[in-house]
This record gives C-alpha cells, sequence and structure tokens, in this order.
C-alpha cells in the first residue's frame, strides 16, 4: 500500500488497543505486505464565537455543570441579563432579604422572557430568582476559588492552543447549599465584618455557626492548602468557640512548590502542618488553628 506513504493525513475509525480502520476506499491500492508506522496528527479546529450582543439573545447551546440540571443554564442566562437590567435602571444590586428589590428583579425577567419569542421558557421558577436576587451582590471565597481556577485554566489553554476552551456560555450554581427555610430579613443585615458578604447569603446564624465550628483536616498538602485558605477565608473556626486541627507528619520538599501554594522556597525541610498554619493564620489572625505532625493510624489515636 504505497499510496499510504504520500504523508497526507487520514481520518480512521473503530480505533481499538491494536488495530484501527481507514474512513477511505483502498479498493485500487496495491496490496498490504507487513509492518509500517503510523503517526498520530492532531487537527485543528476553528471555532467561532457569537457577539456578546447576539449571543445574549441567541446563546444557543450550554456548558453544563451539573447534569441533573439541564434546564437551569437557560434559566440563569435570562437571570443575569435581568440583573444587568435592574443595575441599568437603579444604580445598585438588590439588597439581600429586600423583597421588593426580589420582585423588581422577578417582573423584569418575566417582561424579558414574555418578548424572547420561540426562546421564552415555560417557567421562570421565581423562587430561584428570588434566591439569586437576594445573593447578586456577594462575592463568596468559594465560588470566586472555583471560577478562579476555571479562568486560571481558559487562561493556559487560550497560550497555549492544544485544549478545547469553554464555547460560549457556562453557568454554575449552588442552590443546593442555601438554607431551605426563609430567613427573617433582619439575618441578612451586615455587621460591618469580613463576612457580610457570606452574611447576606446564608444570615447571621449560620456564620456564628461556622466560626464556632470544631474541624480536624488531615494532610496540608495541595488540597489541604486549598482547604486551609478557603476556611480561612470563610471564617470557619474563627469564632471563640471555634478550633481547626491539622495534622501532616511530612516536611515541604522543593517540588511541593509548585502546587502547594502556602508554601516558600525558604520553607523547605520545615514540617508542612506548621507552615501551613502560620500562613493560614496570616490570611485570617483570628484563625485558630493548631498544627500537629502525626500520622492519622492506629498508633495515634489516642492523641
Amino acid at each position: 500500500m504505497k499510496e499510504l506513504n504520500d504523508g497526507k493525513p487520514r481520518k480512521i475509525k473503530n480505533a481499538r488497543a491494536y488495530s484501527f480502520t481507514l474512513e477511505e476506499d483502498t479498493t485500487n491500492y496495491g496490496s498490504y505486505e507487513k509492518g509500517g508506522i503510523v503517526t498520530q496528527v492532531k487537527q485543528q479546529k476553528v471555532l467561532n464565537f457569537k457577539p456578546l450582543r447576539e449571543a445574549l439573545s441567541d446563546p444557543g447551546d450550554f456548558l453544563l455543570s451539573d447534569f441533573a440540571k439541564f434546564d437551569r443554564p437557560p434559566l440563569l442566562h435570562l437571570a443575569f441579563q435581568a440583573l444587568d437590567k435592574f443595575i441599568s435602571e437603579l444604580g445598585r444590586f438588590p439588597v439581600p432579604g429586600v423583597e421588593d428589590d426580589a420582585q423588581k428583579l422577578i417582573a423584569i425577567a418575566t417582561n424579558m422572557n414574555d418578548s424572547s419569542g420561540d426562546d421564552k421558557l415555560d417557567d421562570i421558577n421565581p423562587k430561584l430568582l428570588r434566591q439569586f436576587a437576594f445573593g447578586a451582590r456577594a462575592v463568596l471565597n468559594p465560588m470566586a476559588a472555583m471560577f478562579g481556577g476555571i479562568v486560571g485554566q481558559e487562561v493556559v489553554k487560550a497560550c497555549s492552543g492544544k485544549f478545547h476552551p469553554l464555547y460560549q456560555f457556562f453557568y454554575f450554581d449552588s442552590v443546593e447549599s442555601l438554607p431551605s427555610e426563609p430567613l427573617d430579613p433582619d439575618d441578612f443585615r451586615p455587621v460591618n465584618s469580613r463576612y457580610d458578604a457570606q452574611i447576606s447569603v446564608f444570615g447571621r446564624k449560620l456564620q456564628k455557626k461556622l466560626e464556632d465550628s470544631q474541624v480536624f483536616v488531615v494532610g496540608s498538602g495541595a488540597l489541604g492548602c486549598e482547604f486551609l485558605k478557603n476556611l480561612a477565608l470563610m471564617g470557619v473556626a474563627c469564632g471563640k468557640q471555634g478550633k481547626l486541627t491539622i495534622t501532616d507528619d511530612d516536611v515541604i520538599e522543593k517540588s511541593n512548590l509548585s502546587r502547594q501554594f502556602l508554601f516558600r522556597d525558604w520553607n523547605i525541610g520545615q514540617a508542612k502542618s506548621t507552615v501551613a498554619a502560620s500562613a493560614a493564620a496570616s490570611i485570617n489572625p483570628s484563625f485558630n488553628i493548631e498544627a500537629l505532625q502525626n500520622r492519622v493510624s492506629p498508633e495515634t489515636e489516642n492523641v
């Protein structure tokens, strides 16, 4: 089959561990004798993104973040457009716990949905829009951490050109994290603390519960550093009755510095848990944290 030696890429199908099939007619080719070398060539893919003005009214397919919420992205797409119009009309975000603001946003979303023609949603879910309005102005650390990771990954994709980027719109929600029962509007009022954003979403009672939590974290590596950073920023174990204990029997090595971000080169050789605890406490001085160097095993159950 000398015809295959022209250097042109060819599509394949039915790829298995030790065989594949060419997507072309080889009837008039010479006979295959033996051997051969095959090189995989990844073809470029051109993505045509819609301008924002066009995509807002015709978003196309959404990238799903939760396959249990197939109908959620179109609703969130509408909600963010309604929020943008709310801000342009009133010059501010909806105030958490203020029912009039929530109803104003729901009315805007309803009008926009009614005028969307064939793309009109059957159900705009007023309950979800109400929750959306109450939390619209809050910047929450867990959500910022997650979306920061996604944006960072997209930057790497853009710089390398080797990985498929997010196409058009991606929405993520964690409505199941919100209080199941309606809270008193006073519970959302700010108390002039660094946790006011969380209070505006979850209420003062839950924030107090977080601050007085007793937490045990095992390991202060890549995930442990991320957990400590998030917990410190959320105010977990930062109250008078709160305490977080972290244990890790490992020491910091040079190879850890690229992904375990609480460590620096001058920390090499030091205990991971001690350095991580100190770094987390610098993020939030109210963080009540104790570092241990014990391995979690039957031998340390009495610690």
